[in-house]
């Protein structure tokens, strides 16, 4: 479903900022948001979905996103205050970004990202690939968002071992650093580290400093 995003002067250099440090579009920051947020921002009253746009921000800021239907679908139950979808989502995000400046890391440069390999465990490349068609969320996505924002006391815990699957990921340099990092102090593969990393997004227990 295509939806149209409008976003005052802050808060869509907000959103391309944090999209830049991850390395990411802001296609999929958008896609990231409405994931993370859902729930935490389910009862958000009219005046917070309240956007006040001068007549030059919409030419300005102003973005098409083809959102999955299952992604808006977990939407249903939020009160939408009679908004039209594209009004209701505008004022969504706005408010979203506005509640939560200052804790996403951000960049005023687009982060280049260099590609890997990792050889995952079959059944998490699995979730992954139904997890993508259902949010648009793309795996790099998430490992890149895992590794900014995890703790870094973690535990390790062992996944159940079937066939490995040669699966992509492009990554920033400081990620490709931290995943060395973090497979060090868990005393597990890169491999593992992810896919930990993609059960914990799953259950939504990462936010940018534990919003």
């Amino acid at each position: 479903m295509k939806i149209k995003f409008s976003f005052t002067d802050q808060n869509y250099q907000e959103l391309v900022q944090r999209a830049n440090f991850l390395g990411i579009s802001r296609t999929a920051a958008i896609l990231l948001h409405l994931y993370l947020y859902e729930e935490a921002f389910s009862d958000l009253s009219q005046d917070d979905l309240q956007v006040k746009l001068d007549v030059f921000e919409p030419d300005r800021n102003t973005l098409q996103v083809l959102v999955p239907d299952a992604l808006v679908a977990t939407y249903e139950n939020h009160k939408t205050y009679f908004l039209s979808r594209s009004a209701y989502f505008t004022g969504f995000l706005n408010a979203v970004l506005t509640k939560t400046t200052g804790k996403w890391r951000t960049s005023a440069l687009l982060l280049e990202r260099t590609p890997t390999t990792v050889n995952l465990d079959e059944k998490i490349a699995n979730q992954v690939e139904a997890f993508s068609q259902q949010t648009g969320l793309q795996f790099s996505v998430i490992a890149t968002y895992y590794l900014a924002y995890a703790p870094l006391d973690v535990e390790g815990r062992p996944c159940e071992a079937t066939e490995k699957v040669q699966f992509g990921v492009r990554l920033t340099d400081w990620a490709h650093i931290r995943l060395k990092e973090r497979a060090y102090a868990m005393n597990q593969k890169p491999n593992q580290v992810l896919s930990i990393g993609f059960q914990d997004f799953l259950q939504k227990k990462i936010f940018p400093r534990g919003y």
